[in-house]
């Protein structure tokens, strides 16, 4: 800023002095002009004060001319390298745009394949390379592959390939350091190429090896045409490139760990009762998403608590050394609640870098998974994050099948409890009296009467049909399925419908309101419900009409099956029935609703249940009605009042 405030006083301070100074030249000019014409005769006055007039306006008029040409001159080479500078400018931004782009889909690639993929394109595109050649390093056998190559011919990519294939890269792509080599130099990535590298107008090659960590994991060859070597800033955008390229990888690796965690979370769900396959599976998706080789599932069983190994692959029997590792990593994890990674281990066993996640469910430490790699670095620390999320859905998964599990034995146990409430009512009870019967039959027959053999056998027949009914009955309700389009209003319609074949006794079903989905669980309750009740009324109400209603109402769901039989005393605990009506009573509490029984001698039978249904599920504004009958057997008398009156 001083200086230029300085300049601007000089100019000011020039621009007053001009007219002075234009004006003493003048003066000076004259005094020569007027000194010459004292020495020259008067007829030369005229011609001298034309020529000096005339060279000193021809001389001041050629300084002004080349002062301003050289201002021009000065203004055009300004403007020239600003265009320069400009263009350059311009050419820079396109090449960082370049590298962003490139930096912004590998940032989103799902693989290490479409890193290099991309980063392939990009010298072509950042430094005019004459095309390039991506290899990678596997790393469980280190052998490389060439993962893809960008604007060579297909002659070319067929030569590299043979070269990389050969194994003759290996070990100098290990050792690459970032360089250039010409046609003459001991590079296989160019050498390998013979005379398709002059072909296609390829000079020299710039070598951009990649890393994970210690780990080699790739190179990246650019291929640039022959003649001025590579400028230091272009070079120095290859190595960005190159800087760019490696956490692109190690981002790709992770997404897919992370796929893998995620798909590993689904295939948890699909088969809960499985536990050692499901636990299987899962980790044979965890070893490919991680990259690891060995890996083991170690659940605590038994008193006092063991390990016990629900799934491994490569572990061996539990005296290997590999095994033995695992369960001293399985009782640290234990102790400390949350995952052990070891980056860099040695060791007998072979391993490299193993980690170890507790599987932590409620509190209570449920197993611990085992994922080990003969490479170092394959499991780092800072995975300890997604390892502890993948050890919470595995242990929710071991949970769950647990669960499971018990409630499957839980539901056995009481279907066979049912089951044999139900044989002792019906089967145990008919077979005795038919014991009883066939008895008292032998003896009228060795008494000689035959008519009353005759009617007691006729009454046995009887009861031997109501039997073989009973079974069917029970048999085609364990058959049963929750699964039938319609839901529930489908499923009563097919008992009625089944009752009315089989008996003369009159059957009504009415539904009334939008009935919502069920649970299977509760769905099954319900329906057993209405069929205990049905073979209640066959078996012991003597009635001539059955009416099952089904009523959705805001917030609950209404039942009722109500026949005109003789009904029987509440009380009693020998009422027709009565381990049926037990059994309803059970069903009822499993589900949350309440059941209720309005009876009496003579009286009919209701047997009323009332299931809380929450808004979520059931319909909550005004309730539309919707009527559904099924009728059958013979026509009732109009001026009856309805099943349970009185």
């Amino acid at each position: 800023m001083r200086g230029r405030r300085s300049i601007a006083r000089y100019g000011r301070e020039i621009l007053w002095a001009l007219p002075l100074a234009v004006l003493g030249l003048a003066a000076l000019h004259q005094a020569w002009l007027g000194v010459l014409l004292r020495h020259l005769s008067p007829e030369w006055h005229g011609l001298a004060q034309l020529v000096g007039y005339g060279v000193t306006g021809v001389v001041v008029a050629w300084l002004g001319l080349r002062r301003l040409l050289d201002a021009l001159a000065k203004r055009e080479r300004a403007e020239e390298e600003l265009r320069q500078a400009y263009a350059d400018l311009k050419e820079q931004q396109r090449r960082l745009v370049v590298l962003h782009e490139f930096g912004k889909r590998a940032a989103g690639a799902l693989d290490a394949q479409e890193v290099l993929a991309l980063a392939a394109r990009v010298p072509v595109e950042l430094v005019g390379a004459r095309g390039a050649a991506a290899v990678s390093f596997d790393p469980e056998t280190g052998r490389p592959s060439l993962e893809v190559t960008w604007s060579l011919s297909d002659a070319a990519t067929a030569r590299l390939r043979r070269v990389v294939e050969g194994g003759l890269v290996s070990e100098a792509c290990r050792a690459c350091q970032p360089l250039t080599a010409n046609l003459n130099a001991g590079c296989p990535m160019l050498t390998g190429l013979g005379p398709l590298a002059t072909r296609e107008g390829i000079g020299s090659v710039v070598c951009l090896p990649f890393a994970i960590g210690e780990d080699r994991v790739g190179v990246l060859a650019t291929y640039l045409p022959a003649g001025e070597p590579l400028p230091p800033d272009r070079l120095h955008l290859l190595d960005v490139l190159a800087a760019e390229v490696a956490p692109a990888l190690e981002g790709a690796r992770l997404r897919a760990r992370l796929a893998a965690a995620v798909y590993a979370g689904r295939e948890l769900g699909r088969a809960p009762d499985d536990v050692h396959g499901l636990l299987d599976r899962a980790l044979a998706i965890l070893l490919e998403g991680w990259g690891a080789e060995v890996g083991a599932v170690l659940l605590r069983r038994g008193d006092p608590p063991a390990w016990e190994v629900a799934a491994q692959r490569h572990l061996g029997d539990m005296a290997a050394p590999a095994a033995a590792l695992a369960v001293s990593l399985a009782r640290l994890a234990q102790q400390r609640r949350h995952p052990v990674v070891i980056p860099r281990m040695r060791g007998r066993h072979g391993l490299r870098s193993v980690a170890a996640v507790p599987l932590e469910a409620e509190g209570e430490v449920l197993g611990v998974a085992i994922l080990a790699s003969t490479h170092d670095g394959q499991l780092a620390l800072h995975q300890a994050e997604m390892l502890e999320a993948l050890g919470a859905q595995l242990a929710l998964a071991v949970r769950n099948a647990q669960l499971y599990h018990r409630l499957r034995e839980t539901a056995v146990v009481e279907e066979r409890y049912r089951l044999s409430r139900e044989m002792h009512d019906t089967l145990a009870q008919t077979l005795g009296y038919l014991g009883l019967q066939a008895s008292h039959v032998l003896r009228l027959v060795e008494r000689g009467e035959a008519r009353q053999a005759s009617e007691e056998l006729r009454q046995m027949v009887e009861v031997l049909r109501e039997a073989y009914l009973d079974v069917r009955e029970a048999i085609e309700d364990l058959r049963s399925s929750t699964g039938e389009s319609g839901g529930l209003p489908a499923s009563l319609h097919r008992v009625v419908e089944t009752f009315r074949q089989r008996t003369p006794i009159a059957a009504h079903l009415e539904i009334e309101g939008p009935v919502p989905e069920m649970p299977s669980a509760v769905h099954l309750q319900l329906l057993r419900i209405v069929q205990e009740a049905l073979a209640n009324v066959r078996k012991h109400s003597q009635a001539t009409r059955v009416e099952v209603r089904l009523r959705a109402d805001p917030g609950h769901l209404e039942l009722s099956v109500a026949d005109d039989g003789r009904g029987f005393h509440p009380a009693s605990t020998q009422a027709p029935g009565h381990h049926g009506l037990v059994a309803m009573r059970e069903r009822a509490q499993t589900i949350g609703a309440q059941l209720t029984i309005a009876t009496g001698p003579g009286r009919g039978t209701r047997v009323m249940l009332r299931l809380p249904v929450p808004c979520a599920a059931a319909p909550c504004r005004e309730r539309a009605a919707v009527t559904s009958v099924v009728r059958g057997g013979p026509p009732s008398d109009a001026s009856h009042t309805g099943p349970g009156r009185g």
